[in-house]
């Protein structure tokens, strides 16, 4: 009877992210980007950063996800970073093949610079394992701007040679 020892080397592979197309937005409101991340090691935990690239609001979103044979659909994960409202939400989890789905939102309040009919912003994310892989990926947003408006309520009637008081709203 005979017996053998080999050694085997498992090496780590690193995790891919990418994302989908966004759709154009007016300012003030949400962006909402959806992706994939692909690690075959199921094991592996990650963290997933997210740079919005406005100019109004410069905090990454920074998202501690759990190890994916652990996630399930509609799992969320909140923002780890200096935006701790922005929450991901897993949308679907593919165990034997390592893929996760997700989807988050984010709120451009301005287009920035000012003064333009619209911006784009690159928004970038990068992915990286427990092991210090990592891969990125990038789409944009069109923010467009929109037109102040301004809303004055009825005045009273007055007699000439005295004040009139205006009140009203803008946005």
């Amino acid at each position: 009877h005979t017996s053998a020892v080999t050694t085997l080397t498992v090496n780590n592979v690193a995790p891919t992210v990418a994302l989908n197309a966004v759709s154009a937005i007016n300012e003030n409101t949400s962006a909402t980007l959806t992706g994939t991340i692909v690690d075959p090691g199921q094991k592996d935990t990650h963290t997933l950063t997210i740079d919005w690239d406005d100019d109004n609001n410069t905090a990454d979103s920074v998202f501690n996800i759990p190890a994916t044979h652990t996630l399930s659909v509609n799992d969320p994960v909140t923002s780890t970073g200096s935006d701790t409202g922005t929450v991901l939400t897993i949308t679907a989890v593919h165990t034997l093949t390592g893929v996760i789905e997700f989807s988050l939102s984010h709120l451009y309040s301005d287009d920035a610079p000012s003064g333009t009919a619209s911006d784009v912003s690159s928004i970038a994310a990068t992915v990286s394992d427990d092991e210090n892989a990592s891969g990125n990926d990038s789409t944009n947003v069109t923010v467009n701007n929109v037109a102040p408006t301004a809303s004055l309520n009825a005045i009273s009637a007055i007699n000439e040679n005295t004040a009139a008081t205006l009140t009203g709203t803008f946005t």
